[in-house]
């Protein structure tokens, strides 16, 4: 199966056209310096490949490439001795060199005679191996009398960072080994050298250890909950058959860091603790925190997820997470152990006598205390077995070693936090990494999620935090990019989410800045794409859909609407009117400015022909849109519920006002007084996200602002009415003259806390 990916995708290499000897080197990531040179170099059945060294990576990497190349065009790469004629021979050389000092550089010198691989490790000949198969012509699939042949270049290249990685988490759903490989075949192809592996979770324990056999028995597998999002599943129930699941043998993993090394993948394990670990509470219970009232149970969602903690208090917890810990570090020779530690929930600690007992011990206040202590312990214990511990940005709360790493997720803070402290980080922070966000607008993705992630977004991630100082930057190793799959349950669906996000993120964390160009990346990640479908590999064409931004103007009583998508580059047509768009329809050129009710439907076209998805918003240019608006208690931005702009299936897409009061009062005053037939509320559900519907709604209006008649109420029932998220409207009768609408909004106040009970209140819509 890894011979027919590594083939197809080489054979994808030459589908596309190459033009201008400036255009025909494209390589992702950008290499630090490309000086073109005339000519080409020609494959043919005498090309050689010639090295002067005997290490095996070396040889490794010649032999996938002879393989794949072979496979793909017939020609044998034969390998032999350096003596001879020099001519139609790739040489690979190891050895430092001044322009190839750093680790994973290379020079690759392409000449119409010959083909120099140069590097100071078997990393930098691995990499130029990869550039190789990215400069493969384009034209052979349809013209193959024509030789196969690559243009002459001369590359120096080395990464900017050392760590460039990428994560997949395989706890909310298990994906086979395969398919593992080729995820570390995609990494491998854009430079990325560190596959974060997220093994355990609450929803699943992925990793065979041998001391605790059910922690994959028992722990590994949960209720199948076909065609149920995990926002709404429910979790496992008592005597419920469990056939959902899967874990990775040891003799698997051992196959997999092989294959992985071969490429110049490092396999980081995590092992989450001391939250997040509902699969293995489950399989061995005595180490969970006491007093819970929640049942311990395998989650298959959402529900019943962090809602249990390894009992920190209890010593025996240590000496199993310890036992576990020497078989992972064991097994994995990295040099990082990654253990999770974020969002750690204290409310377990709080209800646990063991945990009291240990905080009250040491002087202990607060749960997060309690959880540094745990961390420092777990860090001490694996220092001292020769690794560095690694964990998300939580971990800064302890007293770990200088020589733990500090997974940033939340930003450039907790990366500052870090230098002062002495310890480096890896950044990771959401807003550029988390490819489970959507790839365009929430309308045309796949699942739902909570945030908006572009390729453009991406590609303009910087690691170093600006604020650093030459001094602090060593601190930064490098970035990396987390695939949630909470949402992801395929391995379709996960090459959908990575790619060609992927690619952004290789260019962000390999290549110069001064290197980098958008729309020459945009460029080469199109040709990427004929690799892709070539190799039968699911990507993502968001780039191409239209976003579509509104900015209402209360003033002129209208909307300004700008349109783009993340290539910057084709043609846009657009109506107004609710039909597809083609190309007769109007070609946007500038912001358009509408002044009447619409609906507006986008797409980019290439060759005349849609590139995206059509994309579709609706304005309502109503009654009540620029009048004046007042909100009890008051809130910011209150002309958003007048503006004629609808909100998305996205709650934070800054069209929604968020309310948590238990009584909100919206008072519309109209210019000027009129008949007033309707008025139209839209409300978001989505009790994962605790937005929850008003429990009453009342509408009364007024002439003069002081006596008000009652025209309608709305009840709704306490409980949500619908698991997923969703938008309700609600269509309210009135018949009468007013000046003056008053909408009362009463919260259902479903959850303990306050600032939990919100609903997100979208335009009201007076007709």
């Amino acid at each position: 199966m890894k011979l027919i990916l590594q083939t197809a995708f080489l054979f994808a290499c030459i589908t596309t056209c190459l033009k201008t000897q400036a255009q025909r080197v494209k390589i992702i990531p950008e290499p630090v310096r490309i000086t073109d040179k005339a000519g080409d170099f020609v494959f043919s059945n005498n090309t050689r490949l010639i090295t002067t060294t005997q290490d095996t990576l070396v040889l490794q990497s010649m032999a996938l490439f002879s393989r794949s190349f072979q496979a793909t065009t017939g020609i044998w790469l034969h390998q032999s001795n350096p003596a001879g004629s020099t001519r139609g021979i790739i040489l690979v050389e190891l050895k430092p060199g001044p322009l190839v000092s750093t680790p994973e550089g290379y020079l690759l010198n392409i000449s119409p005679d010959s083909i120099k691989i140069t590097a100071a490790t078997p990393a930098g000949i691995f990499y130029a191996f990869q550039n190789l198969a990215q400069l493969l012509p384009a034209d052979q699939k349809k013209q193959p009398q024509k030789p196969w042949k690559i243009p002459c270049a001369y590359i120096v290249d080395y990464p900017q960072y050392p760590y460039r990685g990428m994560h997949l988490d395989v706890s909310r759903h298990f994906f086979p080994p395969a398919f593992i490989k080729q995820y570390i075949d995609l990494l491998a192809t854009f430079k990325i050298n560190v596959f974060h592996w997220h093994l355990t979770d609450s929803h699943g324990w992925r990793l065979e250890i041998k001391q605790y056999p059910k922690l994959t028995t028992v722990g590994a597998w949960r209720a199948n909950r076909d065609n149920i999002p995990m926002t709404v599943a429910q979790a496992t129930q008592p005597g419920e058959p469990a056939t959902y699941g899967g874990f990775y043998t040891q003799e698997a993993v051992k196959e997999i860091i092989a294959y992985a090394r071969q490429r110049n993948v490092m396999i980081i394990p995590e092992i989450e603790m001391p939250g997040h670990c509902t699969a293995a509470l489950v399989a061995y219970p005595q180490y969970s925190d006491l007093n819970n009232n929640t049942p311990l149970l395998m989650p298959c969602g959402y529900p019943g997820d962090l809602q249990h903690n390894f009992c920190v208090g209890y010593d025996s917890t240590y000496i199993f997470l310890q036992n576990i810990l020497q078989e992972v570090m064991a097994l994995f020779p990295a040099a990082y152990i990654h253990i999770g530690g974020d969002e750690v929930r204290p409310e377990p600690w709080l209800n646990c006598p063991r945990c009291q007992r240990k905080m009250k011990e040491n002087g202990f206040t607060t749960a997060r205390q309690l959880q540094a202590y745990f961390t420092a312990r777990i860090d001490s214990f694996i220092t001292a077995h020769g690794k560095k511990m690694m964990g998300w940005d939580e971990i800064l709360g302890a007293a770990i070693a200088p020589s733990s790493v500090s997974m940033s997720w939340h930003g450039d803070s907790k990366a500052i936090a870090a230098a002062a402290r002495g310890n480096a980080t890896v950044m990771t922070p959401y807003q550029y990494t988390y490819f489970d966000f959507y790839q365009s607008d929430p309308g045309l993705e796949p699942a739902i999620t909570y945030a908006r992630l572009q390729l453009d977004t991406v590609y303009h991630f910087n690691p170093m935090p600006r604020a650093f100082t030459a001094a602090q930057a060593g601190s930064i190793l490098g970035g990396e990019g987390c695939l949630w799959t909470e949402n992801i349950p395929t391995p379709q669906h996960v090459e959908y989410m990575l790619l060609p996000r992927l690619l952004a993120l290789s260019e962000a964390l390999w290549s110069p800045e001064d290197k980098k160009d958008y729309a020459r990346f945009i460029t080469k990640t199109e040709t990427q794409f004929h690799r892709f479908d070539a190799a039968g590999i699911r990507y993502a064409k968001s780039m191409y859909n239209v976003n579509i931004r509104p900015v209402a103007d209360s003033a002129a009583q209208s909307i300004t609407v700008t349109l783009t998508d993340q290539t910057y580059r084709y043609p846009i047509h657009y109506t107004l009117d609710g039909t597809t768009p083609t190309v007769r329809s109007p070609l946007y050129e500038k912001p358009v400015v509408i002044h009447a009710s619409a609906v507006l439907k986008a797409a980019t076209f290439i060759h005349n022909r849609p590139a995206g998805k059509i994309n579709t918003d609706t304005f309502l240019l109503h009654k009540a849109v620029g009048a004046t608006v007042a909100i009890q208690p008051a809130h910011e931005a209150p002309g958003r519920l007048l503006d004629g702009i609808l909100g998305t299936i996205e709650p934070y897409d800054a069209r929604w006002m968020m309310l948590t009061d238990s009584l909100t009062t919206v008072t519309i005053r109209l210019h000027p007084q009129q008949l007033v037939q309707s008025l139209t509320a839209r409300f978001m559900e989505d009790q994962v996200g605790n937005l929850y519907l008003p429990r009453k709604i009342n509408v009364s209006v007024s002439i003069d602002g002081i006596h008000y008649t009652d025209c309608f109420t709305v009840a709704n029932a306490v409980a949500p009415q619908q698991l997923l998220r969703h938008v309700a409207k609600y269509v309210m009768p009135i018949q009468q003259q007013a000046r003056y609408i008053k909408v009362s909004i009463h919260n259902a106040n479903l959850h303990t806390l306050a600032d939990k009970n919100i609903i997100m209140l979208d335009e009201l819509v007076v007709q």
